[in-house]
């Protein structure tokens, strides 16, 4: 994140509203993010889910992304991991 560019990882990551942990189902952890808009996908799919792979915990952690109630747009209204 650089204060004044436009990158995609500045964009991505101010999409980004809130992340939750929580007990998971099939999964012991669920991670909950919640987006305003589809850019955050950027911040999800590509960096989390490249830090969460060869980790040693794909098989306990569940990652799921939704757009917030008034999201500026709803390309993206749900993805999980």
């Amino acid at each position: 994140y650089e204060t004044g560019r436009r990158g995609i990882n500045t964009v991505s990551s101010q999409a980004i509203e809130s992340v939750e942990l929580k007990p998971g189902d099939g999964k012991p952890v669920m991670v909950e993010i919640s987006m305003r808009n589809a850019a955050g996908v950027y911040q999800v799919d590509e960096l989390l889910q490249a830090k969460l792979q060869g980790s040693g915990l794909e098989g306990y952690v569940r990652i799921v992304a939704l757009n917030v109630e008034g999201a500026t747009d709803t390309i993206v209204e749900r993805m999980e991991l």
